[in-house]
Parts: C-alpha cells; structure tokens; sequence
C-alpha cells in the first residue's frame, strides 16, 4: 500500500517566527556631588534602560528590583514612581524589592525612574559605601548588565575643633606724637 502525501508539490516550508532579542539594563546612580562626608544625606536613583532594539512592554509584576542598602546610612527613605515595595530589614543593611505595579512601554533606549532612595550617612559608612540593584525580567537575554553597583567614597566629618580656621592681625596704626600733646590734664588738689 503507497501512502500519498498530502503536501503540495512546490510547497513553501513555514519559516520559524522569531522575537526580538530584548535587553534591559539596570542603573544606579548618586543625585549628589561628591565630595561626601559621614553625616552628609545621600541619595541614590534606580532606572531601568531598554538597550534593546525593540519596544519592551512590562505587564504588572513583569519587572522586579532588588535593592541592597548598605550598613552605614541612617533616617533612610524611598519615593517609588508607582511600584510595589517590599522592605526586608528596619535599617541599613536593607535589602528592597520592588515590582512595577502598571503596564510600562518602553521603547529602545527609554529609561524608566523606579526608586529614589535617600539617607543620612554615618561615621561607619567611611571610607566608601556600596549599593547593588538587581533586576529580574523572564524575558531578558542579556544577563550581563541586569545588575549595577555603585561605590561611593565617603570622608569623615571635620569635627568642628579641627576646622581650619585664619588667625587675622590688625595691625594698629602708630599714634602721632602730637596727638600726646593735645591732651590736657587737669589736677584738682
């Protein structure tokens, strides 16, 4: 018995689809000017970057964060641009994760803000403080630049005794000697 095949004689093999590579990248970065010193507040901006050459849309919960703050900051605080936060720990060390909440469309290059995290450094953040940000995204190819660190060089604070200070002479101007004789003096015996 001959089995006949039911394909056409010039038939065009169906080509594989295939997706664009997406890539995102993870940034940190400090919104001070350095230099700083222990008892100086810090703030740190976390962003996402799409270096893909695709648009990239992030359904909620698609993108997720992880954030180490370092040993060393005090009075520490966040302001989200509408991401669900998880705080893990009361102070630093702190470990932060976050998801984003909305649907996000970046297109290649766009960059999106996820976190402003700010605090008050302390004497044990010298001589440097080091943060990390991680990004974890199902579809992301390039793993090499989902995670970003950042090292900060901190000094220590100048206490106030040891504050250079500038020692001024005021040099007196020389009294004539005629101004001597102007004086009167008078005696009441």
């Amino acid at each position: 018995m001959k089995i006949k095949s039911h394909h056409a004689k010039n038939a065009n093999p169906t080509k594989p689809v295939t997706t664009p590579a997406v890539d995102l990248a993870m940034n940190l970065t400090l919104d001070n000017s350095l230099p700083l010193s222990s008892g100086d507040s810090i703030t740190f901006n976390l962003s996402v970057t799409n270096v893909s050459d695709t648009d990239v849309q992030l359904q909620p919960g698609d993108l997720g964060i992880d954030y180490v703050l370092p040993a060393g900051l005090e009075d520490v605080s966040t302001t989200d641009q509408q991401w669900s936060t998880t705080y893990i720990g009361v102070a630093s060390p702190l470990e932060i994760v976050t998801t984003n909440n909305n649907t996000v469309l970046l297109h290649p290059g766009d960059s999106t803000v996820i976190l402003q995290i700010s605090g008050d450094l302390l004497d044990s953040a010298v001589p440097a403080l080091t943060s990390t940000a991680t990004l974890s995204y199902d579809e992301d190819t390039n793993p090499a630049n989902d995670t970003a660190t950042l090292t900060v060089p901190i000094s220590p604070a100048m206490p106030l005794a040891a504050v250079p200070t500038k020692i001024l002479k005021v040099k007196q101007p020389p009294v004539p000697a005629h101004a001597h004789s102007r004086l009167k003096l008078r005696a009441h015996f």
